[in-house]
């Protein structure tokens, strides 16, 4: 081989060995593109970050040997010490850009709201669309009797309103 074709390859293997280099401080979860500046920005989420989420209920991840998202369950609760309040402010406290609001409890159905959903329906895809859904119905039907969430919020690209159960996620779990 040439001197020239030795060092391309060369070259190229050590920017792909870098390039899937990960230091386990930060992961990107989410591309947007910047309405203003039309210039792509990576968000990134630290391991202490990632902590944060660990104090819902239930949560996901990516599973790197699936190549899809898993629910993940953090911690054992006792339904009879939840309440919606509890529950909505948990995840209220984690989604900052997502406000879901409490409306009433109907038989095993808990009905909620998102009164701005532009953030959830059309900024953080159809990925983070779906996690953030899974995550909150999981967390939801944790509470007594209950087995159905109706959202209600304005339809977006990424997302539609309507009623959720378990079972639609249940390959996630």
């Amino acid at each position: 081989m040439t001197f020239q074709i030795r060092y391309f390859l060369f070259s190229f293997a050590t920017v792909l060995i870098i390039s899937c280099v990960n230091n386990g401080q930060e992961k990107t979860v989410l591309q947007d593109t910047n309405p203003k500046t039309n210039i792509v920005v990576k968000q990134k989420i630290s391991n202490q970050a990632k902590d944060v989420f660990r104090k819902l209920i239930w949560t996901t991840d990516f599973d790197t040997m699936k190549h899809d998202f898993i629910l993940i369950k953090n911690r054992e609760v006792k339904a009879d010490t939840l309440t919606p309040k509890k529950v909505i402010d948990e995840i209220n406290s984690i989604y900052i850009s997502i406000f879901l609001q409490f409306k009433k409890v109907s038989h095993d159905t808990i009905y909620v709201s998102i009164p701005d959903s532009y953030y959830l329906t059309e900024k953080i895809g159809t990925s983070g669309a779906f996690n953030y859904m899974a995550s909150t119905t999981y967390s939801l039907t944790e509470l007594n009797g209950i087995k159905y969430v109706n959202y209600d919020f304005e339809e977006g690209e990424h997302l539609s309103p309507g009623t959720m159960t378990r079972d639609y996620y249940k390959n996630y779990y």
